[in-house]
């Protein structure tokens, strides 16, 4: 996903937040990425006739939302709604609850809440963002399954 948003004395340049499904985010210039800043998620992007602009990014576990850009905030995407986070939060009910999956069922049911988090954050459309954190969630609990059965000893490889 990524989400232009306006900076004082860039001039035409376009500048703009990338959240990947699978890499943290990024700040980038026309396209390319922004020069890295001291501090963690933070990026520098030149001025002309100012001092450049440092931009901080600031994220949780179910995406990045907002950038801070010289000390003012802008909200660059609204917060999910509640069913949204039902939904990226469902594998770990399924993994934990169903198969009753202690500390396995609990890693793996994170593991795939973040990567929902993430892609539901990066995909566009309803249909992409609920079809494919659907299938990351079946994907998860076949994953879960398999693993549990083979450390159980109940599956042989023969």
């Amino acid at each position: 996903m990524e989400i232009a948003f306006a900076i004082e004395g860039v001039g035409e340049r376009r500048i703009s937040l990338q959240v990947g499904a699978f890499s943290g985010p990024r700040v980038l210039i026309d396209g390319q990425p922004a020069q890295r800043g001291e501090a963690k998620n933070s990026f520098v992007v030149e001025r002309a006739e100012r001092p450049p602009a440092v931009v901080r990014i600031k994220s949780g576990v179910f995406g990045a939302t907002t950038v801070d850009v010289d000390g003012e905030t802008e909200e660059l995407a609204p917060a999910l709604r509640f069913y949204e986070y039902i939904w990226i939060g469902l594998p770990l009910l399924l993994v934990v609850s169903l198969f009753g999956g202690g500390a396995l069922g609990a890693g793996v049911g994170a593991g795939v809440s973040i990567l929902n988090s993430r892609v539901f954050r990066s995909a566009s459309g309803n249909l992409q963002r609920y079809g494919s954190t659907g299938l990351i969630t079946i994907a998860g609990v076949v994953a879960y399954v398999v693993v549990a059965s083979v450390t159980a000893g109940d599956v042989t490889p023969y």
